[in-house]
């Protein structure tokens, strides 16, 4: 039954690979609203590296590097740290570049036999104001590194055994520094209609996550789910010294998700993660567009107190159904 499960959800991932649209501005990626598994608030100290490739906006080539380091500071509060770098080839250019710094603070509300209650705050601290350009001339978002605002993210977790829900809201203050607009005098062939995106501003982001977990083995887990984000407003743009909305910019963006788990050790984890799209707003001028992303990483853990009988009960949650 599981192996019927996993099949399923495989062929779900490839039979939407060429959709268009991921769109994650950071809410999906921040502290206990990913809900990657249980281990995490049995551990004092987690470090993590990943590497993301994705593809995304006329074909362009996205790989990505991402550290993390999450923190138990008290009984039920975790302080989380992440940090990525991109490099970006395209048709017009090749970027690389720090990501922006995403911080976050989790909070147990409510613990019991049945499931835990988690209250997330965080932000996404900008590294550069998105105004990368090659030869003087401005690149569009996909070729830059950072989103150019300060963004504040929070949200709501109920995690069981089995299932976890997450809700999250995310809200850009002021526009970024980004210059690019198509070329009034040039008629741009089709692999260089990038969505333009001058000073953009973002609408705000609502985002819905939905998990289910299956244990395959004592060494084996494995989750998936669906992924609803809503731009709540619909973008902007500033074209001749004015400001105007981007129609098609606002509306809801399905994904779909795979993570698989694999104990390496008592302190050590491997991850594998994809994400595909399955519908996306008409007009994405941030540049988070992916076709398809695959990543990979390890997760490695340091216990407090008490090591021993943490270290025999880092994955019992996930092992049992």
């Amino acid at each position: 039954m599981r192996l019927l499960f996993l099949s399923i959800s495989l062929i779900f991932i490839v039979k939407f690979m060429h959709s268009q649209g991921c769109s994650d501005a950071g809410a999906c990626s921040v502290g206990s609203l990913e809900l990657k598994d249980n281990s995490r608030d049995k551990t004092g100290l987690l470090i993590g590296y990943q590497q993301s490739l994705g593809l995304a906006d006329k074909e362009a080539l996205v790989a990505g590097t991402e550290l993390f380091l999450e923190h138990r500071i008290l009984k039920n509060t975790s302080l989380e740290f992440r940090l990525p770098y991109y490099v970006t080839i395209g048709n017009l250019a090749t970027t690389s570049g720090v990501g922006d710094l995403l911080v976050s603070v989790s909070q147990h509300l409510l613990q019991s036999e049945t499931g835990r209650l988690t209250f997330i705050t965080g932000g996404r601290l900008k590294t550069n104001d998105a105004d990368k350009s090659k030869d003087g001339e401005p690149l569009p978002m996909v070729y830059q590194s950072s989103l150019g605002t300060y963004d504040i993210i929070a949200g709501l977790a109920w995690q069981t055994k089995k299932w976890s829900f997450s809700v999250g809201y995310q809200h850009p203050f002021g526009a970024n520094e980004n210059k690019y607009l198509h070329p009034d005098s040039v008629e741009l062939p089709d692999n260089k209609q990038y969505y333009e995106s001058a000073y953009l501003k973002r609408g705000d982001d609502l985002m819905l996550r939905i998990q289910r977990t299956v244990t395959l083995n004592e060494k084996s887990t494995i989750n998936f789910g669906f992924l609803p984000i809503y731009r709540i407003q619909k973008d902007e743009i500033k074209r001749n010294g004015v400001y105007e909305q981007l129609p098609g910019s606002s509306g809801i963006t399905y994904n779909v998700f795979f993570n698989w788990y694999k104990k390496l050790g008592q302190n050590k984890q491997f991850v594998l993660t994809t994400g595909i799209p399955v519908h996306a707003r008409e007009y994405r001028a941030d540049g988070l567009t992916r076709t398809a992303i695959v990543s990979a990483g390890l997760i490695f853990s340091f216990h407090q107190k008490q090591d021993k009988l943490l270290q025999e009960n880092m994955f019992d949650s996930l092992h049992q159904e």
